[in-house]
C-alpha cells in the first residue's frame, strides 16, 4: 500500500468516529448545536478529503520524497479548517435559535457574569426589539434595565455597569468555548493515532 492509500485510508477510519459527541458539558441546548454541528462536519470532511486527495496526488507526480512533508502540511491546514468551521457552524445555530430559546441560553449566560449592581443590558437592534423586554422581564431585577443604546454585533449582549462591561456577545462566547474545547474537539474528530492528529 502507498504512502498515500494509507493517508486516505486513515481519513476513512477517522470518519466513522464521527458519531461520537463533540463536547459533553454544558446546557442541553448547546448539547443540541452541537451535534448538529458535528452532523455537518461529517459532509465538510467528505469536501475536504476530495481536496486533500487531489493535492496528494499533485504531489506524488512531483515525486514520492516530497509526500510526507507535503501531507503533513496538508493535514494541518485542513484540520484547521474543518475545526474552523465547526465553530462556525455552532455561531450559525446560536444566531438561529428561536426568541424562547434565545431568551433561555442568555438568561444562563447572564447569570454567569452579572454581579450585583445597577447594569444595563445592551442589544443589537433587531433583538432589542424582538427580545428585549422579554429578556428584561424573564432577568426580573429592578437593577436591571434594557439600554437605550444598540450594537451591531451579531447576537449575544454586553452588560453594562457603572464601571465595567461584559462582553457576552455570540462571537466573544464562541471565541471562549474555542479556546476551552478545540483541543477536545480535535481528539474526538481526529483522534490521537493519525494523520490528523498533529497539533494545531
Amino acid at each position: 500500500m502507498s504512502n498515500k492509500d494509507k493517508i486516505l485510508k486513515l481519513i476513512v477510519e477517522e470518519g466513522e468516529k464521527e458519531a461520537q459527541e463533540i463536547l459533553k458539558e454544558g446546557e442541553l441546548e448547546k448539547e443540541r448545536i452541537l451535534k448538529e454541528a458535528r452532523d455537518n462536519a461529517e459532509i465538510k470532511r467528505s469536501e475536504i478529503e476530495k481536496d486533500m486527495k487531489d493535492e496528494i496526488d499533485a504531489i506524488n507526480k512531483r515525486g514520492e520524497s516530497q509526500l510526507g512533508i507535503e501531507s503533513r502540511n496538508i493535514a494541518l491546514r485542513k484540520k484547521r479548517t474543518l475545526i474552523s468551521e465547526i465553530f462556525k457552524d455552532i455561531e450559525d445555530k446560536l444566531i438561529a435559535l428561536t426568541s424562547e430559546e434565545k431568551i433561555k441560553w442568555y438568561l444562563d449566560v447572564f447569570n454567569k457574569y452579572y454581579s450585583d449592581g445597577s447594569a444595563e443590558i445592551i442589544l443589537n437592534e433587531a433583538e432589542k426589539s424582538s427580545i428585549g423586554k422579554d429578556f428584561i422581564d424573564k432577568i426580573n431585577n429592578q437593577k436591571v434595565v434594557l439600554s437605550d443604546s444598540i450594537c451591531s454585533f451579531k447576537g449575544g449582549f454586553i452588560i453594562s455597569e457603572e464601571k465595567t462591561e461584559i462582553n457576552c456577545t455570540i462571537d466573544v462566547l464562541i471565541e471562549e468555548e474555542k479556546k476551552k474545547y478545540e483541543s477536545e474537539v480535535a481528539k474526538l474528530l481526529f483522534g490521537k493515532d493519525s494523520i490528523w492528529s498533529i497539533e494545531i
